[in-house]
């Protein structure tokens, strides 16, 4: 009720990409095995459920760099995308480097 009120909600989400977490297997020296995270740095697609009746969804995407917001700049080390937002809301774009392609 309060979203649909007028309240602005912002979400800052972390990624969550299979392809990735392949790419990011590490040797663990306690256990002397390699590692495959289990789940990215966050669980987007239960984020994607809470957001789905809002019309908002993010991507499967892994994204990093920086941006500018007047004087104010802010480092992305590794984010997801938002893939679906509801007519007439505001977003702001900016071009970042693909983590899945590196």
């Amino acid at each position: 009720r309060d979203v649909a009120g007028g309240l602005s909600v912002v979400v800052l989400a972390e990624w969550y990409n299979a392809e990735v977490m392949r790419k990011i297997k590490f040797f663990d020296d306690n256990t002397q095995i390699w590692w495959t995270p289990q789940t990215g740095g966050g669980n987007v697609p239960a984020l994607n459920a809470l957001l789905a009746s809002y019309g908002i969804a993010l991507s499967s995407g892994v994204w990093r760099g920086s941006f500018a917001l007047g004087a104010n700049v802010a480092q992305v080390k590794s984010s997801s995308s938002i893939s679906r937002w509801p007519a007439g809301g505001l977003v702001f774009r900016h071009t970042m480097q693909d983590e899945a392609a590196s």
